[in-house]
């Protein structure tokens, strides 16, 4: 028979695994909204990569646009 102290020790360490093991995971909601939020101190000028000729625009543009390639520079030729 497990003594008191021998028995907190265990429900401590089950309690230990149970959390490490992801199951008290934040609320469903939570992790649905994955939304990043910036404040500039300007506003954007447009989108259109040729016209822009602000800092604000070039470095909204450049996250939008550049994201959706994947260059492969050890390629040769290069590949996008």
């Amino acid at each position: 028979m497990m003594n008191r102290r021998t028995w907190i020790k265990w429900v401590g360490w089950l309690g230990c695994c149970w959390l490490t093991t992801g199951q008290c995971a934040p609320p469903a909601a939570a992790q649905e909204s994955k939304v990043l939020r910036d404040a500039f101190e300007a506003a954007e000028s447009g989108f259109d990569p040729a016209q822009i000729s602000d800092f604000y625009s070039a470095t909204l543009v450049a996250h939008i646009f550049d994201g959706l390639f994947e260059y492969d520079y050890l390629a040769r030729p290069y590949k996008i």
